[in-house]
């Protein structure tokens, strides 16, 4: 499946904001409405930039926060029947684009997730106080991600990769990466 960049941004804010969200249709009725603050980090790479940051920049608030059907904001009000809402986490509606010093290749998926997130400390912006959800976009022509963007669940979020297709009894929900290889499934942190 080829999708755009709007697309795969859409596919992995949905991943994140899901993973602590609104349980499955039959329990959908009883849950309360949640409000996430979710924030959208534009990131580089010591050998990759954003090819038109300008563009990147002036459409990152719409594509997360817009009015229109086809942003992350009014698709999950969409899914969740009204009761999950996404807002800014900054003024700015994102950061960035902040630079990591690390090389893009093969997707280092997790040490791009551990630097973000201590660029985002060093601002003063703590996870679970400042954001409940963090997007990382960034340009994905050296990565070789199957992805444009990467989110990361909220702490105390478990997570588990397995095989596309593969099912878990010990998950709510399931979510399937753009690339249709992995399932990742998520288990909100304990209240």
């Amino acid at each position: 499946m080829k999708l755009s960049a709007l697309g795969r941004i859409a596919l992995a804010t949905s991943v994140t904001v899901l993973t602590v969200g609104v349980p499955p249709d039959s329990a959908q009725a009883a849950a309360p409405s949640v409000k996430r603050k979710i924030l959208p980090v534009l990131v580089e790479f010591s050998d990759a930039s954003f090819q038109f940051p300008d563009k990147v920049k002036a459409s990152t608030p719409d594509t997360y926060f817009g009015s229109k059907k086809d942003s992350a904001a009014s698709f999950l009000s969409e899914v969740s029947r009204g009761r999950y809402t996404v807002v800014p986490a900054v003024t700015e509606q994102f950061l960035g684009p902040i630079k990591l010093d690390l090389s893009a290749a093969g997707c280092p998926h997790g040490q791009i997730n551990t630097m973000t997130r201590a660029e985002l400390a060093k601002r003063g912006l703590v996870a679970g106080e400042d954001y409940d959800s963090l997007s990382m976009v960034f340009p994905a022509q050296k990565t070789n991600c199957p992805w444009a963007g990467l989110p990361a669940p909220p702490p105390g979020s478990t997570c588990t990769a397995r095989p596309a297709g593969s099912t878990s009894s010990d998950t709510n929900w399931d979510t399937t990466w753009a690339s249709g290889t992995r399932a990742v499934s998520c288990a909100p942190a304990a209240t």
